[in-house]
């Protein structure tokens, strides 16, 4: 048997025997024969779920899959506990024969919360096998376990990732001083390999911030902070100007600037200064932005830091 089981919860039962037997729900458990591998004549089986102890109020879903979890379920049934149960039984039948196919048991005890929300409290499963050879089932299993083990390094990859989001978010949202600023675009515009992150105040959005596909992301915004992969802020907009890095390019205004990222790499950015628009590109060079005004009126000029 393959048994797989997840903690518990203080004072809750945990999943101490999952098992596969021909029978019905009628049958004596004690007549109960479990194995792993069975016959497709054998169309009436059962699933078997032991406790550590009674938990009344909760309840045992059990999933049938075939292969297994990797595909769609052929079904599912949930089991309350009650009367100091501590043994839960799946059935498991077909009118013909069985396809001979590598076949799973997922189990999950729920403990109720409050109302209708349930816990997982703990889970577990079972492999077993419908008219394969030893070889069969050797090859499967190996072929399972790597799949499982890709699936471990993609779910631990992408939990170091979230991580590090979080810590970019809180990184932002401190510099603009704006519990709620988000993400709102990510791309390597540096080219080093690694993606800068723009993040705005969501109260600075208009009700509609999509931008068509030559565009990475535009909208008028009276703050953004532009950040490496680090939390070193890059290029930003606050209450004190136009800033890269520390560097001020242009002088505090009022007013909102229209921030549009292309595909190119290049940052476009397009604000009115007494009843004059002006605008200014950045573009990405090395570890540092080239600032080209987009115009040379006065009014204009007289925005930019010199």
């Amino acid at each position: 048997m393959v048994l797989t089981a997840c903690g518990s919860v203080p004072s809750s039962a945990t999943i101490t025997f999952i098992g596969i037997a021909e029978g019905t729900l009628q049958t004596d458990v004690q007549l109960l024969k479990f194995s792993d591998m069975f016959e497709r004549k054998n169309q009436s089986l059962i699933g078997a779920v032991s406790l550590s102890e009674p938990m009344d109020g909760a309840t045992v879903v059990g999933t049938w899959f075939s292969p297994d979890d990797r595909s769609m379920p052929l079904g599912r049934t949930t089991i309350l506990l009650q009367s100091g149960a501590t043994l839960a039984r799946f059935s498991f039948a077909n009118s013909k024969n069985w396809e001979a196919s590598p076949y799973m048991l997922d189990v999950r005890l729920q403990a109720p919360e409050r109302k209708s929300i349930t816990k997982e409290v703990a889970s577990g499963s079972v492999h077993f096998f419908i008219g394969m050879e030893k070889g069969q089932i050797k090859e499967y299993s190996k072929n399972y376990l790597v799949s499982q083990e890709r699936e471990r390094v993609k779910t631990s990859q992408q939990q170091a990732k979230d991580q590090a989001d979080q810590v970019l978010l809180n990184r932002a949202q401190e510099f603009l001083r704006a519990p709620s600023a988000v993400l709102a675009a990510s791309k390597d515009l540096t080219d080093d390999g690694k993606p800068e992150s723009l993040f705005v105040d969501t109260h600075d959005l208009p009700a509609d911030a999509s931008a068509p596909a030559s565009l990475i992301y535009s909208a008028a915004v009276l703050e953004f902070a532009l950040m490496d992969s680090s939390g070193s802020v890059l290029v930003s907009l606050t209450a004190n100007g136009l800033k890269i890095g520390d560097r001020l390019i242009i002088h505090p205004s009022a007013s909102p600037v229209v921030l549009t990222i292309l595909q190119s790499s290049i940052i476009s950015m397009t604000w009115n200064h007494r009843g004059k628009e002006c605008s200014l590109d950045l573009l990405p060079e090395q570890h540092s932005w080239i600032v080209r005004p987009m115009n040379n009126d006065g009014a204009c000029d007289a925005a930019l830091s010199h």
